[in-house]
């Protein structure tokens, strides 16, 4: 019950949206046609490998291409018309699993990503497993799965090596991923039960 009452109480402005309507009118605005720079922006945080794989065949198999930051930013500072097919994602924590699948599957797709980082908590420099050990033979699909009980964020040497293949756009996240009070009124605290 408590946990229903702290649902509630964080997300009943967006019930009465729904209830009212007034989100609908949202979710169907449409972008005045002089704005040709409208670009879908996929934003992940945990990547399962099946889904995540299917999710890049198809868009690879569909004649999409990712961009990066650099590209995203032009895009919409000049205005320029969009292709179609063009998309960014992004990828927020570098957890564990952008390196462990992520990272593997975008290379074999040839698409970009845009990794955000918080440097003051990335772990220790060890490298851990990732898809290609599967396919080279060298590891078993579960213990890429299960990759962030392990290590939930990547490392630095995993970034390092990101970096350097240069289909990776690593940014920062913050330096702490500090919690920031927006509320004039508290509302909740953290703690061992919190719901984010």
């Amino acid at each position: 019950m408590r946990n229903l009452k702290s649902i509630w109480r964080k997300n009943r402005a967006d019930f009465y949206a729904v209830l009212s309507g007034r989100l609908k009118k949202i979710l169907n605005y449409k972008m005045p046609i002089e704005k040709k720079q409208n670009i879908p922006v996929f934003v992940f945080h945990s990547i399962k490998p099946r889904k995540f794989g299917n999710h890049l065949r198809y868009l690879a198999y569909n004649g999409y291409k990712y961009i990066d930051e650099d590209t995203l930013v032009n895009l919409i500072k000049t205005k320029k018309g969009n292709d179609k097919n063009t998309v960014a994602a992004t990828y927020d924590d570098a957890t564990g699993s952008f390196w462990s699948t992520a990272f593997p599957l975008l290379n074999k797709y040839g698409f970009s990503a845009i990794l955000f980082v918080t440097p003051g908590i990335v772990p220790d420099n060890r490298i851990y497993l990732n898809l290609d050990d599967v396919w080279n033979t060298k590891s078993k699909i579960d213990e890429i799965i299960n990759r962030e009980s392990n290590q939930p964020l990547c490392t630095w040497q995993g970034l390092k090596k990101m970096n350097k293949s240069g289909f990776i756009d690593i940014q920062s996240h913050s330096l702490t991923h500090s919690r920031i009070n927006i509320c004039p009124k508290v509302v909740d605290f953290i703690h061992a039960q919190f719901d984010t």
